[in-house]
């Protein structure tokens, strides 16, 4: 079921620069985006944590950050041909149960102790992979819900919730570590 921009909005009192928020739909999509965002950034610094802690290789720690953008540039294409053919609720769904499945995999392997360095790569690629399939899905799908024109309101604040997320995920991370630890 595709949720139209046409069916979920309605007139409210929210100034133009808010718009994007009478859609429901938009709500929930927002919401999303932010928490799924923050958790892929506490990923990211958590896994650099660890490789740091288990190599102390600053060159190790900067493959972190590549392994999590190369799919991007190698699966970013990939990610919105299949978001122009395929349904975008079940990309987005897909992306979120893979970043939940590798997310617990990850924790049995650190609950086990038995981390390895490249742990931490395969998991990071994995959810960059997640992250160039579920950007273009979740982009098509904001202008689903709000239609041509309200759908740059709608990128905007899609914008936002990517950059505070990556002001949050990394503080949640670090202070999670100094709590307790990776």
């Amino acid at each position: 079921m595709v949720i139209s921009h046409q069916s979920n909005q309605k007139k409210s009192n929210l100034p133009r620069t808010f718009r994007a928020f009478e859609s429901i739909g938009y709500r929930f999509l927002w919401m999303s985006s932010l928490s799924t965002n923050i958790s892929r950034y506490m990923q990211l610094i958590l896994l650099m944590w660890l490789v740091l802690e288990l190599k102390h290789s600053p060159f190790l720690v900067a493959l972190v950050g590549f392994f999590g953008m190369a799919p991007m540039f190698l699966f970013g294409l990939l990610g919105g041909i299949m978001a122009d053919r395929w349904s975008k609720q079940r990309l987005l769904m897909i992306t979120a149960g893979l970043g939940v499945l590798v997310s617990i995999t990850m924790w049995l392997v650190l609950v086990f102790a038995s981390v390895q360095f490249w742990h931490a790569y395969l998991v990071i690629l994995m959810s960059g992979v997640g992250f160039a399939i579920d950007l273009p899905a979740r982009r098509f799908l904001i202008h689903d819900l709000l239609g041509r024109i309200e759908s740059t309101n709608g990128f905007a604040f899609d914008s936002v919730a990517l950059s505070a997320s990556r002001m949050i995920g990394p503080a949640l991370a670090g202070g999670l570590i100094a709590f307790a630890g990776v």
